[in-house]
């Protein structure tokens, strides 16, 4: 993914980023992302999570059972205004704030963290 940032052409104020893993995304969710992104907001497509998620202690038994209520599990197209992203532009920005660009595990990881 850092290679494909890291060559949008200059011109570029905005991206969608989409992986594989989820290669049967209907085109009017990207779409609706991709409006998104066009009215300057960073947007990532999620879905409220069903399953029971339980949280482990150090020993891998089951410390609590996590309330559902406020948890969404982050899918693509993830979309963000260019400058939002560790790559081209705002890397400067970036390595000024101190940051590494591959900390977070993902796209909406890096929007996460710097706004």
């Amino acid at each position: 993914m850092r290679l494909g940032l890291a060559a949008l052409p200059a011109e570029a104020d905005r991206v969608l980023i989409h992986d594989g893993a989820r290669c049967l995304v209907a085109a009017e969710l990207i779409g609706r992302c991709a409006e998104a992104v066009a009215a300057g907001e960073a947007v990532i497509a999620a879905t409220p999570v069903s399953d029971t998620i339980k949280r482990l202690n150090g020993a891998q038994q089951v410390e609590e059972t996590l309330d559902r209520a406020g948890l969404w599990a982050a899918q693509t197209p993830q979309g963000f205004p260019v400058e939002a992203l560790p790559f081209g532009p705002c890397q400067g920005a970036w390595s000024r704030a101190g940051a590494s660009p591959m900390t977070p595990p993902c796209s909406s990881g890096w929007a996460g963290r710097f706004g």
